[in-house]
């Protein structure tokens, strides 16, 4: 995946949560899509470029999982519910544009993915 993708954290979403739907959305408006779910979601995720699992991880998994995603160097960052992964924010670094809750759509949708264009420090 190449520098500068999305990433959809939609490991706290509902049982019932139109995965497919959101990420051929965001797809749809943002290009190639990278999703961190629960193994219980992988059938819905199917069509996302990558895939992380958050489950059972243990101390090493955990680390191994932040460091991917640091790596990834994602621009963009979406929670849709971020009441049970939200924390993750704090541990990714560098620290991409996080987004959280349903209400952030309309923003995440509209925002550029190249943040550094409208960049007051340019």
């Amino acid at each position: 995946m190449q520098e500068g993708a999305v990433l959809l954290i939609l490991a706290g979403a509902p049982c019932d949560a139109d995965i497919s739907g959101i990420i051929l959305e965001v797809q749809a408006h943002k290009g190639p899509v990278a999703v961190l779910i629960r193994q219980d979601q992988a059938a819905d995720a199917h069509m996302a470029q990558n895939q992380f699992f958050c489950e059972r991880l243990g101390l090493l998994g955990f680390i191994a999982l932040i460091r991917r995603l640091s790596w990834y160097r994602f621009k963009i960052v979406w929670d849709p519910w971020p009441d049970d992964y939200r924390w993750l924010r704090l541990w990714v670094w560098p620290r991409p544009k996080w987004l959280l809750g349903e209400l952030a759509e309309s923003d995440f949708i509209d925002l550029p993915v190249d943040l550094n264009e409208f960049s007051h420090k340019h």
